[in-house]
């Protein structure tokens, strides 16, 4: 095996390994915000180097198990297997808003027990003004000497960018193993793997920018299920990946994995009592859990569970990720090693028969011709120039692929600048159009970046965002659900006033008691968001020059 290199996404962060012929890790790198993709790539090839062939292990694709009726896999399609995996599966690969504490978690600003403690100081200070009132959780950590402006700007910007929703999933399955029915009539689980096209060709486009070839994209949840059997000698178990936001837990029985389940912590500080509850509930005779870190590691040594035989903590020098790293290499060459398959790098090509008529026109007379030709020219031209011709068939598919992606894409956009110069050209003069458009987008993108940015850091604890519209260019309408009527007023106090700094007014526009979103009775508050406006005096002999 040639060196490969392993890039692991946990959902915040690029964990690089680079493994030898022997599987052993050579050169490890980590980029602590994940979210520019291509820019992490970048600054992980300058430790991975060139080790050309990459295997991503992402948390972006979703690993699970589904019963399929027996003999399915065999006998049908792509489209059609790759339509059920997508009933059963898709509600998985929504995205939940990521909290800033799960942030500073992943880049090790904070311990579970540091970010603890911030959330009950930020609590106290809600209950006493007296202390100075209420403080974002961002502010608290830098005030602690935890981080500083530019790190916590960083953290800030990271959370913006992986909240902003995507729009038009479309997810793209991979079919693993089947495990055997153990008795008449019961279907078959078989493991799959699921992730969104667009998310695995924004992953493959980077890789090819920077470099790299990607020669799979497995689950990072099961990716190192392998160490029940390789290291401990058990067929029946649970192998539990412990991150510092969420714990994969993967069921095995008798070698096949029978359920693939991850557990998020809904953004709250792990501690050890949460941890330990979570251990029991898992119904195994033996337990591994693989650590993320060494502060996980101690909490669960602090649960009392980590005893063996039946709970095993596993601590390899490199830790998860260098265990991920090892049992993805060896799963590329070997894919029944892996619980959960590689989704699909590409989708299947067009059928032959749907193909262009040139090649095959071409194949037909030099086989006219190798016949007129004699017997001893067949065995000696025929066979190269087949290859050849199954050569240059490949190239012109995918070469009439890409003409035809081209055209489709030529044709948008011509109708978008047609659309955009008769639109223009009903609203403006065009002496005057570039100007305007620059003053306006200027005008807004200003004013967006400074509205979000500090309504971002006004959300606390027992307030949430329940929905927020645009009236116009430069204001907005935003609906707020707080448990109780003092809780919505400070947020209103406190969002005026970092606003009013800004030059940005807020008014309430409705006041009323509901269920907002989360069906949680409590007060809904509309306000209105948008800059102030100074209004000019218009003198009297202006006025009599206006009217001549």
């Amino acid at each position: 095996m040639a060196a490969r290199s392993v890039i692991i996404d946990d959902g915040f962060q690029l964990h690089g390994r680079v493994l030898d012929a022997t599987g052993q890790v050579t050169a490890t790198a980590v980029v602590e915000d994940a979210s520019d993709l291509e820019n992490a790539i970048g600054e992980l090839k300058k430790t991975l180097g060139t080790a050309r062939e990459v295997i991503v292990v992402s948390a972006a694709v979703k690993a699970g198990s589904i019963a399929l009726p027996p003999g399915v896999v065999g006998n049908l399609g792509f489209a059609e297997l790759n339509q059920m995996v997508q009933f059963e599966m898709a509600a998985t690969l929504g995205q939940g808003s990521v909290m800033l504490g799960e942030i500073l978690l992943h880049r090790g600003y904070l311990s579970s027990e540091q970010l603890a403690a911030l959330l009950e100081q930020q609590r106290a200070s809600r209950r006493d003004p007296s202390q100075g009132g209420f403080k974002p959780l961002g502010a608290l950590a830098q005030e602690s000497g935890y981080l500083g402006a530019e790190q916590l700007e960083g953290c800030l910007q990271q959370q913006l960018r992986m909240n902003q929703a995507e729009a038009g999933l479309v997810p793209v399955a991979g079919i693993g193993q089947s495990a055997s029915a153990t008795a008449y009539g019961e279907q078959h689980a078989t493991t799959v793997s699921l992730v969104d096209q667009q998310v695995r060709d924004r992953w493959i486009k980077a890789l090819r920018r920077k470099g790299f070839r990607a020669i799979s994209m497995i689950p990072l949840v099961g990716s190192c299920a392998g160490v029940l059997a390789e290291q401990y000698q058990e067929t029946t178990g649970a192998v539990i990946q412990l991150h510092p936001t969420f714990a994969g837990v993967v069921q095995v029985a008798d070698g096949n994995p029978t359920s693939i389940e991850v557990i998020p912590f809904g953004g709250k500080p792990l501690d050890a009592e949460r941890l330990g509850n979570l251990l029991q509930r898992i119904n195994s005779p033996t337990k591994i859990v693989v650590p993320a870190n060494e502060s996980l590691a101690d909490l669960v040594r602090a649960t009392g569970e980590h005893k063996p035989p039946q709970v095993h903590v596993l601590e390899d020098e490199g830790g998860l990720w260098g265990r991920v790293g090892q049992m993805a290499a060896r799963g590329a060459q070997q894919a029944s090693r892996l619980v959960a398959p590689s989704v699909p790098l590409k989708n299947p090509r067009k059928p032959l028969s749907q193909g262009p008529l040139v090649p095959w026109a071409a194949a037909i007379m030099i086989l006219v011709v190798g016949v007129i030709c004699g017997e001893g020219v067949i065995e000696q031209k025929l066979v190269p120039i087949q290859e050849q011709l199954a050569s240059q068939t490949e190239e012109h598919i995918a070469l009439d692929d890409r003409i035809e992606q081209y055209s489709e894409w030529d044709f948008s956009i011509e109708q978008e600048m047609k659309r955009r110069d008769e639109l223009l050209a009903e609203v403006l003069p065009i002496e005057a159009r570039n100007d305007l458009i620059e003053n306006v987008l200027a005008t807004r993108t200003d004013f967006y970046g400074r509205f979000l940015k500090l309504l971002m850091q006004t959300v606390g604890e027992g307030v949430i965002i329940d929905g927020l519209a645009s009236r116009g260019g430069e204001a907005f309408t935003v609906d707020v659900w707080s448990i109780d009527p003092a809780q919505g007023g400070l947020f209103v106090e406190e969002l005026t006033r970092r606003l009013a700094t800004e030059g940005i007014t807020v008014e309430v526009l409705s006041t009323r008691k509901g269920k907002g979103k989360l069906g949680i009775e409590g007060t809904e508050l509309k306000l209105a968001v948008a800059p102030e406006r100074q209004e000019v005096a218009t003198s009297k002999e202006e006025d009599d020059d206006a009217g001549q």
